[in-house]
């Protein structure tokens, strides 16, 4: 005989299997900093894309930072509505609801992999099963990677994840140290490259959406307006035809794609639109 207690628990794991409605997962992989024009230089993005739909013209927020741009991708929402304009400005929390208080509300788990800390920011703190953080500054950017890479790959092929969050720095790194194009810039593309292979090869199976992104490009050794607002997007699943051309995107359509994958309502705050 159950006891309240188990009762409880009992009634939740109902409430979650009933909440799984499909078995769909979605991995959302961020390059940060990449230029669509980069793609032409990196062999394994350009035979990626050919199993998806894509856009090499979507359009990021402005300011075209990392923090504005990446809480505009979970809340789907410009700067203005969010309140977040800058890298250090956690104070954004309950302004609009992000995919991933949607998808802790409906039991759904997620993961997030990241190098650069402030990222910790974009989720509440108790509302994703794992969060894994490598230090890119203390353990070199590269090594960081290799070993988020390897954690994801463990993680994932160890636990049913809905959503997975990935975050690529090193692009961005070499950008601002070596300058957007450049060829060590290239060198970035082509590495994180091989490591995104590495984890789709390892962990997405045939009910796996895998969506790429940027958060914004850049110009010179740096980013923030209107030059570099255009960004690439691919999406690999079995609801987007290969080799379809997505017109008119934008960073705040991501979450409502994610969201329809995964057999879930937006917020209706939301200002982006489903890709599908």
């Amino acid at each position: 005989m159950r006891n309240g207690t188990a009762d409880r628990f009992y009634n939740y794991l109902t409430e979650v299997k009933m909440n799984i409605v499909n078995d769909q997962k979605v991995i959302l992989i961020v390059t940060d900093g990449m230029d669509p024009a980069a793609i032409e230089h990196v062999p394994k993005a350009k035979e990626f894309m050919k199993d998806c739909a894509y856009a090499l013209d979507a359009k990021t927020v402005i300011p075209a930072i990392t923090m504005p741009c990446h809480v505009s991708l979970f809340k789907s929402v410009d700067p203005e509505k969010h309140g977040c304009f800058d890298n250090y400005d956690p104070g954004y929390y309950n302004k609009v609801k992000a995919m991933t208080d949607i998808f802790h509300r409906r039991d759904r788990r997620s993961a997030m992999f990241y190098t650069w800390g402030e990222l910790r920011d974009l989720a509440k703190p108790g509302s994703m099963a794992y969060d894994c953080f490598v230090s890119g500054y203390y353990n070199g950017i590269e090594k960081a990677t290799k070993e988020l890479t390897d954690k994801a790959i463990d993680y994932l092929n160890n636990n049913f994840t809905s959503f997975t969050f990935f975050h690529h720095d090193l692009i961005d790194s070499h950008g601002h140290g070596f300058g957007w194009m450049s060829e060590k810039y290239i060198e970035a593309c082509n590495f994180v490259w091989d490591e995104i292979y590495r984890l789709v090869d390892a962990a997405a199976d045939e009910n796996t959406t895998v969506i790429i992104v940027s958060d914004h490009s850049g110009h010179d050794h740096d980013h923030c307006d209107e030059r570099d607002v255009t960004i690439p997007l691919m999406i690999r699943g079995k609801d987007f035809k290969a080799g379809t051309v997505l017109k008119d995107v934008s960073i705040k359509d991501v979450a409502p794609t994610i969201l329809k994958i995964l057999d879930l309502v937006p917020d209706e705050a939301w200002e982006g639109k489903a890709l599908y």
